[in-house]
């Protein structure tokens, strides 16, 4: 079997979908030595996927600079290239593909904000993949839908039959573990200058993040309490941003919130190490990544109590209201003050994020294209 993937759209800077793809790609060299595969890549990001000791493997790089370019390979280039290169099964693993496919084809689906949360996105962006992914989600064979509570949305949203919807759980990278925590700290305080201890939070800052309400819920906090704790914000600066740095100098929280801007994730266990707690109040996830992360690093996670994420964190860490910032803070304050619940959640945290395995993932992947 002949399997084109196409991973043009991990940006340059990866979050939870380039993540996805990124790891899906790895682990699938790993796991199926028999079928053909063409990962179709953008040019600058060839030697991020290059392995010589990979027979049944082609990349084939793409001269991709912007969106539009992206938009034309992946409705005319693409198509052509499946043709010639006589692909059997065709693999978009970020919502579309293209409008005329000459190959059986898979979607992976990461969440349905576009539709459930329309107004915390670009407008032309929402309307697109809104109109693109109806198209998808209907011409494709199969979908991959990264959790249930995604699956259901697609069936609610979209009508699609639930037969044809495969939940796959996304994994956990193998450099997410725990390190000694006096090591990440001493790391932490070398290389990015935080000699505090500190509360963290990993996420692209934008509204659906809900960081504004994070950092209420943190000065309460403080004004009730000597707190030591720091909050770190960790991500890069997406749409709609100023509101997060407007929320801070409202509150005259200018030396107690740490901006650390975009971190490549081979430093982030570190910070997750490091770190007395992780506070992830998201409006929305078809996943969750950074949750995970941290879980699979100790560190004890408050995360909202909607979406996909109680079907990742479980039992293994403390759910809340994201909008409720007194009931954020308030669980801030109890796993701060108790000593015993922080070594619970954190061996807890540990044995739940070893049941999200990228290798896994990869292998029912190779089985939803051998259905096929």
């Amino acid at each position: 079997m002949r399997i084109g993937f196409d991973a043009t759209a991990i940006p340059d800077k990866k979050a939870g979908a380039g993540y996805y793809i990124y790891n899906l790609i790895k682990n699938l060299y790993k796991v199926d030595k028999k079928n053909r595969y063409f990962i179709f890549v953008k040019e600058n990001q060839k030697e991020d996927f290059i392995k010589t000791d990979v027979h049944n493997f082609k990349i084939i790089p793409l001269k991709i600079l912007n969106v539009t370019e992206r938009l034309k390979h992946e409705h005319f280039v693409i198509p052509n290239l499946i043709k010639r290169l006589e692909i059997d099964i065709y693999h978009s693993p970020h919502y579309t593909r293209p409008l005329f496919c000459p190959a059986r084809s898979v979607v992976s689906f990461h969440d349905m904000s576009f539709f459930l949360l329309p107004e915390l996105h670009l407008k032309k962006k929402s309307l697109f993949f809104k109109k693109m992914i109806r198209i998808s989600s209907k011409k494709s064979d199969r979908i991959i839908a990264v959790s249930e509570s995604t699956k259901n949305d697609i069936i609610r949203m979209l009508k699609i039959p639930d037969e044809k919807i495969k939940v796959i759980y996304s994994g956990v990278s193998e450099n997410f573990i725990p390190i000694e925590k006096m090591r990440a700290k001493k790391f932490i305080r070398s290389f990015f200058n935080i000699k505090n201890r500190y509360i963290l939070f990993v996420g692209r800052l934008e509204p659906r993040k809900n960081v504004p309400v994070l950092i209420r819920a943190y000065d309460k906090v403080k004004k009730n309490l000597n707190f030591p704790l720091k909050l770190v914000i960790v991500g890069n600066e997406g749409w709609k941003f100023k509101k997060i740095y407007e929320t801070v100098r409202n509150l005259n929280l200018e030396k107690d919130v740490i901006f650390t801007g975009y971190i490549k994730e081979k430093y982030l266990p570190y910070f997750y190490s490091a770190s007395e707690m992780f506070v992830y109040p998201s409006l929305y996830e078809g996943f969750g990544h950074p949750p995970l992360e941290a879980m699979a690093c100790g560190c004890p996670v408050i995360s909202s109590n909607v979406s996909s994420i109680p079907e990742i964190v479980g039992d293994a860490g403390i759910l809340i209201k994201p909008e409720d910032e007194y009931q954020i803070a308030t669980a801030i304050l109890n796993l701060f003050k108790d000593k015993s619940l922080k070594k619970e959640l954190s061996e807890k945290a540990i044995k739940r994020a070893k049941k999200f395995d990228w290798f896994k993932t990869a292998q029912e992947t190779v089985k939803v294209y051998e259905t096929l």
